[in-house]
């Protein structure tokens, strides 16, 4: 099976990741982009991974405000930096799987 397309998406968020853009939309950038990702672009049990991550981001999207309203910040700039280094990760296992 041809994972090309998914490889050329890994590529695409790891460049968002590395880019200048302030953290919170780097990694929602990233998963614009990954969240299109479809069962045959990847290894079925990586696409699994990827389903799971954007299931954990969209959780963390909800995370920053306080039943009174103020910002949580820390916790939310936290679980981002999870997020950037899981997806990194996930990214660059895919991108290798062919090689292998």
């Amino acid at each position: 099976m041809s994972y090309e397309i998914g490889i050329g998406k890994c590529r695409k968020v790891l460049k968002v990741l590395l880019s200048d853009e302030h953290l919170d939309k780097r990694v929602y950038n990233a998963f614009s982009i990954i969240v299109e990702l479809n069962p045959e672009d990847a290894p079925i049990e990586y696409y699994k991974e990827v389903v799971e991550w954007c299931e954990r981001y969209s959780l963390v999207r909800g995370l920053h405000i306080h039943l009174n309203g103020t910002l949580n910040k820390t916790n939310k700039e936290d679980q981002l930096v999870k997020l950037l280094y899981e997806l990194t990760s996930l990214c660059d296992k895919i991108i290798k799987y062919k090689n292998n």
